[in-house]
């Protein structure tokens, strides 16, 4: 009798444990409270709260007035026994990230706050609190063939561990999503406080790394003709905010994704001509109006570079060139910071897309 009574007992305990971690775990309670933990403790990144009880945490809150300083002064010293150690652009590109969003520079040098899976990856507990640049280079390189050279996946393990990052990306395929390795889809299967806390930390590198290796969507030499904000509008002759800048460039152009996304609309109006727009995740999107050939539909992938159409002169435009807007958290911001500085070469083609 008692033994049954106990059973009982052991499953009433675990039914209430399980009912405290749905709380904790799926509603805004839970959010709530941990959010509040967190914010004692001098989290820095803090993600929405009526977000985080979906799952939804990929949504960077962090403040957009710092992110066109993205393109401004090196966070490295220009000597180069100082500089990060990096095999490629892109590694550079991301160490950069990682000193923006977590560092601290003054003449003696660049340091950032220590990434939780950093020690267990070069396998030296004597890491500290703080490590310079070519420390967390070194790590990015040992676990780079792990994840295929993907600098993001290396750069979410530095904050949630390589396993930790292997089980939500495999999660992630076995359910059959699309993209399995792009953070905003295999971050569901993180557990909430990962979520809530480490996740956190990568994102805030992770939109900087992209913003900072935008390719720009044509010949970085091709002049503005018409810059972001306030302006006389070439058509109507009154003052009007421009939210994106104007590039000319020939007929038929052919026009770049900036970065990998998914297109979010690819549409027609009186104004924009044909125009699409494309979400980059972490809150960037882009848009590119008064096209002559679309060569994209909605809902697909595309990849950083990829043709997606060419320059017209079609919807409220006084000729050929490309309106493009870059926003950010909703907001449009002037794309100019980011023009790429190295981009990487392409023709410049005036031949239509087939």
């Amino acid at each position: 009798m008692k033994t049954g009574r106990r059973k009982r007992g052991l499953l009433d305990t675990a039914l209430v444990l399980a009912l405290l971690y749905g709380v904790y775990a799926s509603t805004p309670v839970g959010t709530l409270a941990e959010t509040g933990v967190r914010w004692l403790s001098g989290q820095k990144y803090l993600p929405p709260l009526m977000e985080t009880f979906r799952g939804k945490d990929t949504r960077v809150n962090i403040e957009t007035f710092r992110l066109p300083e993205i393109r401004k002064a090196e966070p490295v010293s220009s000597e180069p026994e100082n500089r990060p150690e990096a095999e490629n652009v892109e590694q550079a590109a991301l160490l950069g990230a990682l000193l923006r969003a977590h560092g601290i520079c003054d003449p003696d040098g660049c340091s950032l706050s220590t990434p939780p899976a950093l020690a267990n990856i070069l396998h030296d507990e004597g890491v500290g609190e703080r490590v310079d640049a070519a420390t967390a280079a070194r790590a990015i390189q040992r676990i780079a063939p792990r994840f295929d050279q993907n600098l993001e996946l290396c750069l979410e393990a530095l904050y949630l561990g390589p396993h930790n990052l292997e089980r939500a990306v495999n999660q992630a395929r076995l359910s059959g999503l699309d993209d399995a390795t792009d953070v905003e889809v295999h971050a569901r299967f993180f557990p909430p406080s990962e979520r809530r806390g480490a996740l956190q930390d990568a994102l805030a590198v992770l939109v900087h790394f992209r913003l900072a290796t935008i390719a720009w969507p044509l010949d970085p030499a091709l002049p503005t003709v018409s810059p972001f904000g306030q302006r006389t509008h070439p058509i109507l002759g009154v003052q009007r905010f421009h939210n994106g800048i104007d590039i000319s460039a020939d007929r038929g152009t052919r026009l770049h994704a900036i970065q990998r996304g998914r297109v979010q609309r690819s549409s027609a109006d009186s104004v924009s001509g044909n125009y699409i727009k494309i979400d980059h995740g972490l809150g960037i999107q882009s848009t590119y109006c008064h096209m002559d050939k679309v060569a994209v539909s909605g809902d697909q992938p595309v990849t950083r570079q990829q043709v997606v159409g060419t320059v017209g002169n079609t919807g409220r435009s006084t000729g050929a060139h490309l309106h493009f807007t870059l926003r950010i958290n909703g907001s449009a911001v002037d794309p100019e910071p980011y023009r790429s500085k190295n981009p990487r070469p392409f023709k410049v083609a005036s031949t239509s897309v087939q």
